[in-house]
């Protein structure tokens, strides 16, 4: 139950959600997490063959496979990205349209219903009214299909991060979230040991 992935999404490895989620990963250390850079993995797009409709496979041949092993390995999920076009970069986008398999295996009763604990940090250039609302609708619709949960309200948003550092509260912030999320994960452990 001590597993995780952190699936890091800026082409930066040392940018702005890349550090935020570094932040909020050292308060997970005593945990084993997996980080996958999605701009490091050679992933195709889906080409919507239906293969994965009656069974958990995918016959493109790619770094998919490892993501499939360690999303039904892992207890919990991170990911962080940045905020391209409203929506996420397209390495991450691609890693999502290839997770289909989940959908249909879920589709087919093939999972518990019980969920894993999930996180997201995002940030944008930009500042404009609503301009997280397109990752949030696909980042949920991702997570519920592949057995995370997934608790917008908890999620870590920043805005206006062009042109500027990291303030202060921004680092506090990322470091709260992870001591929050270590004890979801513990209160977890405790239901689960009962």
């Amino acid at each position: 139950m001590n597993k995780g992935l952190a699936i890091f999404a800026s082409p930066r490895k040392h940018g702005y959600s890349s550090t935020l989620h570094g932040v909020f990963l050292e308060q997970l250390s005593a945990y084993t997490v997996t980080r996958v850079h999605v701009y490091d993995l050679n992933i195709n797009p889906c080409i919507a063959c239906g293969r994965c409709r009656d069974e958990f496979v995918c016959p493109i041949e790619d770094d998919m496979e490892m993501i499939y092993r360690l999303m039904d390995e892992c207890s919990f999920m991170s990911i962080s990205t940045p905020l391209f076009f409203s929506g996420p970069p397209s390495p991450l986008k691609t890693l999502i349209d290839r997770c289909q398999p989940f959908w249909e295996r879920r589709r087919r009763g093939d999972v518990c219903a019980s969920r894993k604990k999930s996180f997201l940090i995002a940030v944008g250039g930009g500042e404009y009214p609503q301009m997280f609302e397109p990752l949030k609708r696909i980042m949920k619709h991702y997570l519920l299909s592949c057995g995370f949960e997934a608790h917008m309200d908890a999620w870590f948003f920043t805005s206006g991060t062009d042109g500027r550092t990291f303030t202060d509260s921004e680092l506090h912030r990322a470091v709260s979230a992870g001591k929050k999320f270590v004890h979801s994960l513990k209160e977890d452990q405790i239901v689960a040991d009962t």
